[in-house]
């Protein structure tokens, strides 16, 4: 199961597997790495642009999320009102395994610690959590 949790202003995404385990995977790292191991200013611009469109398929384009997994209008609306995001590439560092974390910036200018996970050889958004 995977939700989108507002507390407060804050946005989480929280995953754990079908069989609940546990794990905080949303979905397997893709054995399709990207072309790099970072994430390069038109992807990230294209991460930001999707996750706060207020567009359900777009959104599903770059967060992983199970395609059959449903997406609360509210939690959409609630992406919509954090934009613009920015994320600042020069805290971009990859853990080797599939997964990423990156540094963003809101509307509001509160800063985020984002996830990033390989699903078919690009970045999607595994988690995001406000950064201290």
């Amino acid at each position: 199961m995977v939700a989108l949790v507002f507390v407060v202003g804050a946005v989480f995404l929280l995953s754990s597997d079908v069989a609940d385990s546990g794990s905080s995977v949303a979905a397997a790292p893709s054995s399709t790495m990207p072309v790099s191991a970072s994430l390069d200013p038109a992807d990230a611009a294209r991460l930001a642009d999707e996750v706060v469109s207020g567009d359900e398929r777009r959104v599903r384009e770059v967060v992983a999320l199970p395609s059959e997994q449903e997406l609360d209008p509210a939690a959409i609306a609630g992406l919509a009102a954090m934009g613009p995001l920015a994320f600042d590439l020069g805290t971009f560092r990859d853990r080797g395994d599939g997964r990423a974390e990156v540094v963003a910036r809101d509307g509001a200018q509160m800063r985020w610690l984002v996830g990033l996970l390989v699903v078919g050889g690009q970045w999607r958004i595994e988690l995001a959590e406000p950064a201290s």
